[in-house]
This record gives C-alpha cells, sequence and structure tokens, in this order.
C-alpha cells in the first residue's frame, strides 16, 4: 500500500481545523483592535490610507491579544498546507496538482508578511509608536514586497508577444517597472 503525504487523516484533520483557526486568528485581531482602541483612535486609524497604523496602535495598546492573533492566523496558515496539498490528492490531476501548489505558495507569502507584521510590531518597542510608525510606512513595500521583484523582473519578458517586432532596443529594468 502506498502512502501519500499528508494522507487521508492529516490531510481532513487539518483542512477541518486550518480555516477554523485561521477565522479564529482573524477575529480575535478584529477584536482586539476594538479592545485596545478608544472610540476616537478607532475613527483616527479608519481615516488612514492603511490599516498598519490601526494596528501598531493597536499592539503598543494590548501587545499579548494581538501576537496571539497574528500567531492563530500564521497557524492556521501552516495548518492548511497539509489540508490542500491532501485536496489535490484526492481531486487528482494537473489542474488540481498547480491548483494546489499556487495556493499553497500563497500561504507561504502569507507567512512571509506575518514576519514582516511582527518585525514592525516589535520596532514598537524599541523605538517606540511614532518613529516605528514613519519607518514602517516608509519602507515597508520594500520590506514586504522586496523579496517578490525577483520573479517580477523575470516574468516580465514572458509578458511580451513573441510574434511582434520589438520597435525599441529597450532593455527592461528595474526602475522600468
Amino acid at each position: 500500500m502506498k502512502t501519500l503525504f499528508p494522507g487521508r487523516w492529516i490531510g481532513g484533520v487539518t483542512l477541518i481545523l486550518g480555516p477554523v483557526i485561521m477565522c479564529a486568528g482573524y477575529l480575535l485581531r478584529y477584536l482586539s483592535t476594538v479592545t485596545a482602541l478608544t472610540p476616537q483612535q478607532q475613527t483616527w486609524a479608519e481615516a488612514q490610507p492603511f490599516a498598519a497604523y490601526g494596528q501598531l496602535l493597536a499592539y503598543t495598546s494590548e501587545p499579548a491579544l494581538l501576537t496571539l492573533a497574528y500567531a492563530l492566523f500564521a497557524l492556521g496558515a501552516v495548518l492548511l498546507f497539509p489540508a490542500f496539498v491532501a485536496l489535490a490528492q484526492r481531486v487528482g490531476g494537473g489542474l488540481a496538482f498547480w491548483g494546489a501548489a499556487l495556493v499553497v505558495a500563497g500561504l507561504f507569502s502569507r507567512l512571509y508578511f506575518g514576519g514582516a507584521d511582527q518585525t514592525a510590531f516589535q520596532l514598537t518597542e524599541v523605538i517606540g509608536l511614532d518613529q516605528a510608525t514613519n519607518a514602517v510606512m516608509k519602507e515597508y513595500v520594500d520590506i514586504s514586497y522586496g523579496p517578490w521583484r525577483i520573479p517580477v523582473w523575470a516574468s516580465v519578458p514572458s509578458l511580451s508577444d513573441s510574434r511582434e517586432r520589438p520597435r525599441t532596443s529597450h532593455v527592461f529594468t528595474p526602475s522600468a517597472l
């Protein structure tokens, strides 16, 4: 008998627990923000262009609760890895395989972004809320999406239509993107 990872039981249990734990992380993140911020702070945070302002402010008030929320979300993402692998094996076929591969890549990218978020939270303890907020908002794109530039740059040639002759001898550079 040939058994594939993760197997029926592990795949089934993680397919049930993964979404529940991930949703619990989302719910706890919302509840921690609501309980940690005063109504005036909530109004201010909602007026900001990104949620990071409110999340950093909430972290300074309730660090343990917000850390637990992000940890539950990350645990849900980790549990969904074997769940989607098992689901793809059960469905079978190339399309299920590639779909699961893309979903798993998305789950692990969420873990990377969770690490960037945790770094931002730790900055509030080291340099204070105002300086951390300024630093994070100034550098968040480079912190979060910097490593993703390599596959984006690598895919640029595949976006051009090979049937047409290029009109210029333009070479794509990072600044051209």
